[in-house]
């Protein structure tokens, strides 16, 4: 009888020993315990992977600062602990994994708030998540990570940051209702982007935004959207239709240039001659395209310039 219960007891132990390996594991994620870099000037803490430096005494908070050069897997844990106090990372600082050449796959936990100026510049293999808790992305944070083919950005972000995603192999991009501003240059030379959705709280799309994205071929701009930077376009030589709100008050230089393919632009800016609008399309356009506008503002828009260039202009 005894031999049997210890047999008992023996299978049942095997059979949960991975359950309890996993569950350390998570635990092992999710708190991570730091030493100090005694030869550092900088006050940074190690985790055998990760380099980190105290943000925030009063409210306990790390940022990643740095990684080892040859990487390949990251995951940045939710807490870490320093001298028996826990830690929340909030943000990964500036160059943190700059130009890590192996790396192939980073997490990012749902406490990371903020990824800093060319976070994961150069980034060439890295797939990466951005977490529901992020608000904002730095200036060329993910520029030539050419393996990131798709990303979701999450509802909470406010602000895409010049460069922010330069460079990179986005095939498309829905920017959320969130986001009210994308920096100069964010999704500039991005060869492989072919649909993007800008949602309605955008108010602004900057300078050179989608510079040269070859193979876009769909824009939908929202609804909140004021002004498009010059060459916000440019080079976007798949681009058969645009539709600019009503909401668009402004047109810099050169916004749609080298746009060559469009044949339809939808505009439904109601007062064109009160807004500043300047020479934004490629000459050819004028005669290529057809310009629609809205219903009783015909007459106004073939006595403003730029429309006035336009030699099909329908109401709709």
């Amino acid at each position: 009888m005894n031999k049997q219960l210890s047999l008992i007891i023996i299978v049942l132990a095997w059979l949960t020993l991975p359950f309890l390996i996993a569950c350390s594991d998570d635990e092992r994620d999710n708190e991570v315990s730091l030493t100090r870099v005694e030869e550092s000037t900088e006050d940074l803490y190690y985790d055998g992977t990760l380099y980190y430096r105290i943000t925030s005494t009063s409210s306990l908070e790390v940022a990643v600062v740095k990684v080892d050069r040859n990487v390949v897997n990251a995951n940045i844990p939710e807490f870490v602990r320093i001298d028996n106090t826990n830690y929340r990372c909030t943000s990964i600082g500036a160059k943190a994994f700059y130009n890590s050449e192996f790396l192939k796959r980073v997490y990012i936990p749902n406490t990371v708030e903020s990824i800093g100026y060319a976070a994961f510049e150069a980034c060439f293999q890295a797939s990466i998540n951005l977490p529901d808790s992020l608000k904002s992305i730095g200036a060329w944070a993910f520029w030539g990570c050419f393996n990131l083919k798709s990303i979701t950005i999450p509802n909470s972000v406010t602000v895409i940051a010049d460069g922010a995603f330069s460079q990179c192999g986005l095939t498309s991009i829905n920017i959320p209702n969130s986001v009210v501003s994308i920096g100069g240059h964010a999704f500039k030379r991005c060869a492989n982007l072919e649909d993007v959705t800008i949602g309605d709280s955008m108010t602004s799309i900057g300078e050179g935004t989608f510079y040269n994205c070859s193979k876009l071929t769909s824009v939908v701009i929202g609804n909140s959207t004021t002004s498009i930077g010059g060459h916000a376009f440019q080079g976007c030589s798949s681009l058969t239709s645009i539709t600019i709100p009503c909401s668009v008050t402004n047109i810099n230089y050169e916004a749609f240039r080298d746009c060559k393919a469009l044949t339809s632009i939808h505009c439904q800016i109601e007062e064109p001659s009160k807004k500043h609008i300047y020479n934004c399309f490629e000459e050819t356009v004028y005669s290529s395209a057809s310009l629609y506008v809205p219903k009783g503002s015909l007459d106004e828009y073939k006595k403003t310039q730029p429309w006035s260039y336009f030699k099909n202009i329908v109401e709709e």
